[in-house]
């Protein structure tokens, strides 16, 4: 999944935010090139949070091999912005 376009809180501005595989049995993998350190949640299908942390640097990994088969939803942000995708 690639997104390029995000609507901040004050502005619209150009990111990017690459996360794969999808769909994953184990590791995402999680590209940005966000100077900012960002909060990371998944969440299911009800809105309960499973996975919860904050990322740095440009390249990070997530062990999600412990969550049953589904639909879940990454949410990415920082102060200014946050993005939604589904996983």
């Amino acid at each position: 999944v690639s997104q390029s376009r995000y609507v901040g809180l004050d502005e619209l501005y150009e990111s990017s935010l690459n996360v794969y595989p999808n769909p994953t049995h184990g590791l995402i993998s999680i590209q940005s090139n966000s100077a900012t350190k960002e909060n990371i949640s998944i969440t299911d299908t009800t809105g309960r949070i499973v996975y919860s942390s904050t990322l740095s640097g440009n390249f990070n990994s997530i062990d999600v091999s412990h969550l049953s088969g589904g639909v879940y939803y990454l949410t990415i942000g920082d102060n200014k912005s946050l993005r939604v995708i589904k996983y």
